[in-house]
């Protein structure tokens, strides 16, 4: 396994273009300040660093490698089956899956399939503080558009991201189930269909999120082809409402602020909060007056996030 080269653009403000890369059975490589329009691949790798570069028509694909960090990207203008960016596992049982992968900051925009996309396992996954916007499904597409995708794997946390304006949210499902989730603090606004769905997630942490101005809040359920409840603690979100597709999907709640339907868990509040600026992208809850009967001295729920910087 090849060790230790970094390639960096010497003036950031007239970064060098890159027809395309891959890295096969590398250790320690960054690429720092690049324009790339081509995709990038990163095969069997450990410790590889792809920050602050630009990508148009294409995106990343890393393939059952270790140590990776995407981070403060700009990925943009993606048709077709391509992804912004894109882990893959295997789907034998005992081969490598993709550990310990950091996907931070990244911005993501303008894309026919899933902005984000994990398969086949993975182990130790964090996807952090990243902006996804426009993500849309064409006419006539034969795949889904999801803003952040999931399958099966274990140890994931997704924390701090905002997404607006997709045709599906975040969605966790499929593969295999999804051991040790944590989803907290993220924006997930203006969508075509559900902001969250989550499938075969035992044990599932839901924390302080804002799931808005969509067709449906979160769904939670089980797909019977594939092992593992969901089982999930809801606790502090701002969501639009609640479907449950399977008994029991919700452990645990409190502190939730319900836009319509049922409410689950106490304390819960029903109805419409009081925003900063929801037109405007902000949807911060006004901290004196909340609104939706939330009480004084209470914790206030959600993401406070706003869909601009």
């Amino acid at each position: 396994m090849r060790s230790g080269l970094h390639f960096a653009a010497a003036d950031t403000s007239r970064p060098p273009v890159v027809h395309g890369a891959e890295v096969r059975a590398v250790r320690g490589y960054s690429f720092t300040g690049l324009a790339f329009d081509r995709g990038f691949r990163i095969d069997r790798s450990k410790g590889v660093v792809v920050e602050h570069s630009s990508f148009a028509g294409a995106g990343i694909y890393v393939r059952q490698s270790s140590d990776v960090t995407i981070s403060a990207n700009r990925i943009r203008r993606l048709r077709g089956t391509a992804r912004g960016i894109m882990l893959q596992g295997s789907s034998t049982t005992g081969a490598p899956d993709n550990e310990r992968i950091r996907i931070v900051g990244n911005a993501i925009s303008d894309t026919d399939h899933d902005a984000i996309g994990v398969y086949n396992g993975y182990s130790d996954l964090r996807i952090a503080n990243n902006r996804i916007r426009d993500v849309h499904q064409p006419p006539g597409f034969a795949y889904h558009s999801d803003g952040l995708q999931l399958t099966g794997g274990d140890h994931a946390t997704i924390e701090g991201n905002v997404l607006q304006d997709v045709t599906h949210g975040i969605i966790v499902k499929d593969g295999a189930p999804t051991t040790r989730l944590v989803v907290r603090r993220n924006l997930v606004a203006r969508v075509g269909g559900a902001a969250l769905q989550l499938y075969n997630a035992p044990g599932a942490v839901i924390r302080q999120n804002t799931f808005w101005n969509a067709l449906l809040g979160v769904v939670l359920g089980n797909a019977s082809t594939v092992d593992g409840a969901t089982r999930v603690r809801l606790d502090d979100n701002v969501l639009l409402d609640l479907t449950t597709r399977s008994a029991g999907a919700v452990a645990s709640a409190g502190g939730n602020v319900f836009g319509r339907g049922r409410t689950v868990g106490r304390p819960a509040y029903r109805g419409r909060p009081r925003f900063v600026d929801a037109a405007a992208g902000d949807y911060r809850l006004r901290g004196a007056a909340p609104g939706a009967g939330i009480r004084a001295g209470s914790v206030v729920p959600g993401a406070q996030l706003r869909t601009r910087p």
